[in-house]
């Protein structure tokens, strides 16, 4: 189960680590656990992996360790 982060909670203006966002189920063949922060991608990208056609939306792409967000300048 993937909770994709929104602005509030990669500033850390929100109290808790769930977003408003939906929530999405994601392959996992990096070995995720509760509470790893990951990169994923949707769509026919998450099927490239496999040499036949998967009934698949999300999978993970990598485990982050660290990051850094900017919010964009308001104009």
């Amino acid at each position: 189960m993937i909770s994709p982060m929104g602005a509030d909670q990669l500033t850390g203006k929100s109290s808790n680590d769930i977003s408003a966002a939906w929530s999405l189920v994601a392959f996992d063949n990096l070995g995720a656990g509760v509470g790893d922060e990951v990169l994923y991608v949707e769509g026919a990208e998450a099927m490239q992996p496999f040499d036949r056609p998967i009934p698949l939306d999300a999978i993970t792409v990598a485990l982050l360790d660290s990051y850094r967000y900017t919010p964009p300048a308001e104009s």
